[in-house]
């Protein structure tokens, strides 16, 4: 438990110390980035015809600009996302045959370069086992030759499924900054609560304010005026020094 406990703090300290630096991490993230992202996800729409598979995303944020780059944005990151998923199989396919394509040509290139030196050495002998030796390699040869065009096949084919599933996306409105609020403009709103605010104040004053009970203040006593007030009069003190 406490070096559970010790690895928790360790993580928390960690959260704090990198809070709001951008930096990636796929399974901690911290407050203000989480935060963040929340407020994004919420300004952020995204609703598909399936009829006419068309995708309408649409973005709200105070700064007509930001609204701008986010939906560009997006947009790019959307298709980035889409393509990866439609061509997940025919990309590994093309990695795959390309992989025995290099291994094929190798083996190819290996097996001409050892008949090619074996057949410059024993060009002048005539005896069958040399002959022999050479057919063998030749076959070899060839059959490493075979399997490389037919790995090329395969690659170019997997090229042609890969270009082929590739999805075709045709941009019908690019995202532009706006120059008129989505929303209710802020002035309308000011407006709209003085107005209230008058309305209320009117209610209260002519229908609800007369007819509530009125309470008496107690009378607070006058003041006695000081001015009219005679002092008493003090003895002249002793002369002590006559």
């Amino acid at each position: 438990m406490l070096k559970l406990s010790q690895k928790m703090n360790k993580n928390d300290k960690l959260l704090k110390a990198g809070a709001g630096t951008g930096e990636k991490d796929e399974f901690q993230m911290s407050k203000l980035d989480y935060d963040r992202c929340e407020i994004i996800r919420a300004n952020v729409a995204c609703l598909v015809d399936n009829k006419t598979s068309i995708i309408t995303i649409s973005c709200t944020d105070q700064d007509p600009l930001v609204a701008a780059i986010l939906a560009d944005t997006i947009q790019q990151r959307l298709q980035e996302y889409i393509n990866k998923y439609k061509t997940k199989k025919s990309r590994n396919d093309v990695r795959y045959y390309k992989k025995l394509v290099g291994e094929a040509l190798a083996g190819y290139k290996k097996a001409q370069a050892k008949y090619a030196a074996y057949a410059d050495s024993n060009q002048d002998l005539t005896l069958q086992i040399y002959q022999s030796k050479v057919e063998e390699l030749e076959n070899d040869m060839q059959m490493k030759y075979n399997v490389y065009t037919q790995m090329m096949a395969q690659y170019q084919g997997a090229m042609a499924k890969l270009q082929e599933s590739t999805p075709a996306y045709t941009v019908l409105q690019r995202p532009v900054m706006p120059y008129k609020a989505s929303s209710t403009p802020r002035s309308l709103i000011v407006v709209a609560f003085f107005f209230l605010g008058f309305l209320l104040d009117a209610v209260w004053a002519l229908l609800i304010a007369p007819h509530l009970p009125r309470t008496r203040l107690p009378k607070i006593p006058k003041m006695p005026d000081f001015s009219k007030m005679q002092l008493p009069k003090l003895n002249k003190p002793r002369d002590w020094f006559k």
